[in-house]
């Protein structure tokens, strides 16, 4: 059985039931916020600053929070513009873990459109369970040509695993 967190309002008989229930995000959000405080360390003068380990952010990565429109097209424009990439330039579209992954590919009949948007085919937003009005995470990692969206889904699974990992480690 998971080592779940006990909410502050549930009894031992809604724990046994908590398998088939496992956490949201905000109460392991909420866990970590009751934990003891991470150490502080003084920066030479005013307030102490937590210590943090660096963030590790890929080189020329561009984030973008899109909408799906109802024919599959994405709403921002802004990573395909980070990558260069311009109308017709084909490509091919993938799904790894979830996420869908897009790169340039010569020999692809999917293309960027006139306009400058790309149009997501049916059947990748179908796999993904991807529908009009879903917001996606673009990720466009410049270095390496590639464009990442995340569904909510996906960032829903990473987001509840990180904080799941932080609280029970006693981490912030």
């Amino acid at each position: 059985m998971p080592n779940w967190p006990e909410h502050p309002s549930r009894g031992a008989r809604q724990h046994a039931d908590s398998e088939a229930h496992p956490p949201s995000i905000a109460s392991l959000v909420r866990a970590a916020l009751r934990a003891p405080q991470a150490p502080v360390a003084p920066y030479g003068g005013g307030l102490p600053l937590p210590q943090t380990p660096p963030a590790f952010v890929p080189p020329g990565a561009q984030y973008a929070v899109t909408v799906i429109g109802a024919s599959g097209r994405l709403a921002s424009r802004a990573p395909l513009a980070a990558l260069g990439w311009l109308p017709r330039t084909p490509l091919s579209i993938t799904i790894a873990h979830g996420a869908i992954v897009v790169e340039v590919d010569d020999d692809s009949a999917i293309t960027i459109s006139d306009r400058r948007y790309l149009h997501l085919p049916a059947a990748i937003r179908h796999q993904c369970h991807v529908h009009a009005g879903d917001r996606l995470l673009a990720t466009a990692q410049v270095g390496s040509g590639l464009l990442l969206l995340y569904p909510e889904a996906v960032l829903d699974s990473v987001l509840l695993a990180y904080h799941r990992s932080r609280t029970f480690r006693g981490e912030q």
